[in-house]
């Protein structure tokens, strides 16, 4: 939709979250609830305060996001895969740099006649949308 000049197109200031109050936060979401902190919050536990966590927060007192996080870390004590999924969801991916060696001479002195008529065809043909007639050459 192009906007014109002089024209109010909302002119009774309504709109937004007023009228579509689904789309509104009512604070349903925090970082509590989410399963990244309870990842961090998880592996700063002491080991004792760790195994003792799943008893002291029983099954219907605990959020989905803190079982996942704690069978993650849980198979994460065991597993070299799941330790370095969760560590790279707290921690972040460790940073890989990648070092080019070499030339970037591919050895071609001298691109071959058949090659530069092609191309320049090519391009001919593409600019002028007509194929290219070797007669007009």
């Amino acid at each position: 939709m192009k906007f014109k000049k002089g024209i109010i197109y909302n002119p009774t200031g309504k709109g937004g979250f007023g009228e579509n109050p689904q789309n509104r936060s009512d604070g349903y979401w925090s970082k509590e609830t989410s399963i990244s902190y309870q990842y961090q919050f998880l592996i700063r536990l002491g080991v004792k305060e760790f195994k003792d966590w799943i008893d002291k927060n029983p099954e219907n007192k605990r959020t989905v996001a803190q079982e996942l996080a704690y069978k993650a870390v849980v198979s994460a004590r065991k597993d070299l895969a799941y330790l370095k999924e969760v560590t790279d969801r707290t921690e972040g991916k460790a940073v890989q740099r990648n070092e080019m060696s070499g030339s970037l001479d591919v050895g071609v002195d001298e691109v071959p006649e058949e090659l530069k008529k092609a191309v320049h065809d090519a391009l001919i043909k593409n600019i002028t949308k007509k194929p290219v007639s070797r007669k007009s050459r």
